[in-house]
């Protein structure tokens, strides 16, 4: 299970991220190399603050992860929940639920609702996305683009022994994701500006004493011959 996910929060500000807590009592899977699954809370750490400040606690049947900021502001929380205490096997958990917040003007969080969400959010994404004709397999990391409706994600699957990743583009609509590269880890860089001195590539008729970059696509991409 990972555990590495983190947002910034919209100011730049400071951290929230998945904290594990490794003094309280897991979960116990049996023949599994992690053996123990300790509860997970979503702290916040502020850059003003000597340490963080957990907003959720986790408890052994209920753990916290950070998702991403919705285009309106509403943080989406993933939460797990188990109904065992030890499994035969990995413990996948028996429900997944979301939970959204807002900041207020005090930079407190305050529980917010769960309409007019994006198509991809609170397990959109996933569900559609089972729905398709990709090979089977699973989902390594995705992105939203600027646009907020355009998804980007990286694809992996096995074929003849061997694990092969591509990357894709999805609205996630009827027609089928567009595959773009063999590849991992697609990342959109978002726009830029610099100085017109600064770009000697530019048009030079073009009168303007700053020049726009972006959004671009940036990706680990695997080249093959056929």
């Amino acid at each position: 299970m990972s555990y590495c996910k983190h947002l910034w929060l919209p100011g730049g500000e400071g951290l929230i991220f998945p904290k594990v807590e490794f003094a309280k009592e897991g979960l116990r899977q049996e023949g599994v190399q992690e053996e123990i699954i300790y509860p997970v809370s979503l702290a916040l750490w502020r850059v003003a603050d000597e340490a963080p400040v957990v907003i959720l606690e986790g408890t052994k049947q209920q753990s916290y992860f950070p998702v991403r900021w919705l285009p309106d502001g509403r943080l989406m929380v993933r939460v797990l929940e188990w109904e065992k205490e030890e499994y035969e096997g990995p413990a996948w958990p028996e429900r997944v639920e979301y939970r959204f917040f807002y900041v207020d003007e005090g930079e407190e969080f305050q529980a917010a609702g769960a309409g007019g969400l994006p198509w991809w959010a609170a397990g959109g994404f996933e569900e559609r996305l089972a729905a398709t004709g990709l090979p089977r397999g699973e989902v390594i990391d995705w992105e939203v683009g600027p646009d907020e409706v355009t998804v980007i994600f990286t694809w992996r699957w096995k074929e003849g022994g061997e694990f092969k990743s591509a990357i894709y583009l999805w609205q996630g609509r009827d027609e089928e994701p567009v595959y773009l590269a063999t590849g991992w880890y697609p990342r959109w860089q978002f726009p830029y500006t610099v100085d017109e001195s600064q770009a000697p590539l530019s048009d030079p008729r073009i009168p303007v004493e700053k020049i726009i970059y972006g959004p671009v696509l940036s990706a680990c991409v695997v080249p093959f011959s056929t």
